[in-house]
């Protein structure tokens, strides 16, 4: 092997290790690093590879140590504490496992539901640390869509509809469409008239007020911020996709793995692009693995009389594609905040002036 070949091998697998670091480490002491490994091929190549060799024999403690670091700084704790809800719901569906025999009831679901209220009424007290957004943004539309349906149910008992299920397969996921832009408007009808609120309270509390407020409520937002707070939405809408499913476990656990990996890349990226971009991403892997699963799962569920008067071949065809309609609204969600960029991201000067009003 000839010198260059040799110092491009050894500068590769560096590279690759340093992806092992956390990321604050790598942009302060990658590049010297980097210098340290060219100044030892220059010596020799004998050189090189006992340094590399001496990096790997250190590099399980120096990880731990510099993670370590990492979590005792507050990026990591902030980290841990985004990513909870997405867990939470991950360990529900690997204990509601049939092998394990435990069998969810309403009990296990208000105390999840509590958990995640105490988890917002802190967040408003600390004033909405970015970490506390995707709770607010999944209790919110739980709580919406819950009525939502009850009142859809109640409506349906009380006045004679047309069973649309029995309509083509196209007419149907039309309907669907639809039916899922009605779901989200109270929700983004409360959320935007919340922000609008938010900017304007500030022109109208005098300033004395204003400092006695927490910090985050002071400080102006990113639109990416707000993208992670319906990203808890898209949480609420990924779990309501097997409401009344069985065996639909390793699907909702794969698919809450990508929403936890989609929020774990927002809250390590280093520009708002990419934090979206990690977003849509997770979101799409996500809401694709929930179509697999219905198409996959569609046989085996014991709907009463509902899959006796409805060919398989096409509840599977609409339950499957129903989820990319869902998709669709969910990108819309997460795209929404860039175009309110300038109203969110714009700081609004306050004149007011103490004891006015």
């Amino acid at each position: 092997m000839d010198r260059n070949r040799f110092f491009r091998l050894i500068l590769g697998l560096y590279g690759l290790l340093l992806w092992l670091y956390p990321p604050r480490f790598r942009e302060t002491f990658a590049e010297e690093q980097r210098q340290v490994f060219e100044d030892a091929l220059e010596e020799s190549r004998a050189s090189a590879g006992r340094l590399f060799l001496r990096e790997l024999m250190h590099l399980p403690g120096v990880l731990l140590r510099c993670y370590w670091a990492a979590f005792r700084s507050g990026g990591w704790q902030s980290l841990l504490k985004g990513a909870a809800i997405f867990l939470i719901f991950m360990l529900q569906a690997v204990f509601f496992m049939e092998r394990f025999g435990i069998v969810f009831n309403y009990w296990m679901g208000y105390a999840i539901l509590g958990t995640l209220a105490a988890v917002v009424l802190a967040g408003i007290v600390m004033g909405f640390p970015r970490w506390a957004l995707p709770y607010v943004g999944f209790l919110m539309p739980w709580l919406l869509l819950q009525v939502t349906n009850n009142l859809v149910d109640w409506i349906g008992r009380h006045m004679p509809r047309r069973d649309y299920s029995l309509l083509p397969l196209w007419p149907r996921l039309g309907l669907s469409m639809m039916w899922e832009g009605v779901r989200l408007a109270p929700v983004l009808t409360i959320l935007f008239s919340a922000i609008i609120l938010l900017r304007i309270l500030p022109l109208l509390l005098p300033r004395g007020w204003l400092k006695r407020l927490p910090k985050g409520w002071q400080r102006t937002r990113r639109w990416s911020d707000l993208a992670f707070l319906l990203y808890g939405t898209i949480l609420a809408f990924a779990i309501f996709a097997f409401d009344e499913y069985r065996h639909n476990q390793w699907y909702s656990l794969t698919a809450s793995a990508f929403l936890l990996v989609g929020a774990t890349g927002f809250l390590t990226a280093r520009s708002q692009r990419r934090a979206v971009i990690a977003l849509l991403g997770a979101t799409t892997l996500a809401f694709l693995t929930i179509s697999v699963g219905k198409w996959m799962i569609v046989p085996l569920q014991t709907w009463d009389g509902w899959l006796n008067s409805h060919p398989m071949e096409m509840e599977r065809r609409f339950e499957a594609l129903s989820v990319i309609v869902t998709l669709f609204w969910m990108w819309v969600l997460l795209l929404i905040p860039l175009g309110w960029r300038p109203f969110i991201e714009n700081p609004i000067e306050t004149g007011a002036q103490p004891g006015s009003v």
